[in-house]
């Protein structure tokens, strides 16, 4: 009685072809993460904006009025939200506040509420939706 079983050649071909693939998509993914990212950024600093908005109307000015919050921690905490940092560095100054990662830097102004040009692009990043 003869066993079926895959030869080496066999095996190795699937492997080569598995390779191959995997070279094609992996930029595609990395392009797709960093999109993702620029969106949660995006969503967080609009949300952000709001948040300040209350929090400029309770107290009569914006988070941070004379030095920088740094941290998503210190955000939540000021502004009572729950915003996730996904990889994402954010920071508050007197009228603005950023998200910064890898290939992103986006930015929203506080003092101008959210426009369609609010938040805005820094450094001409070409991961900004």
């Amino acid at each position: 009685m003869m066993r079926k079983a895959f030869t080496l050649i066999e095996l190795m071909l699937v492997i080569v072809i598995i390779g191959i693939m995997a070279a094609f998509f992996m930029p595609g993914f990395g392009k797709t993460l960093t999109r993702a990212k620029a969106s949660d950024a995006m969503a967080n600093l609009s949300l952000i904006c709001g948040a300040n908005a209350i929090y400029k109307s309770k107290h009569g000015f914006n988070i941070a009025p004379t030095g920088t919050v740094t941290g998503v921690g210190a955000i939540n905490s000021l502004l009572g939200l729950d915003l996730m940092p996904n990889g994402l560095t954010y920071s508050c100054a007197s009228g603005s506040c950023t998200a910064v990662a890898t290939n992103i830097s986006t930015s929203v102004n506080l003092n101008q509420g959210l426009t369609t040009t609010n938040p805005a692009c820094l450094s001409g990043s070409t991961y900004c939706p």
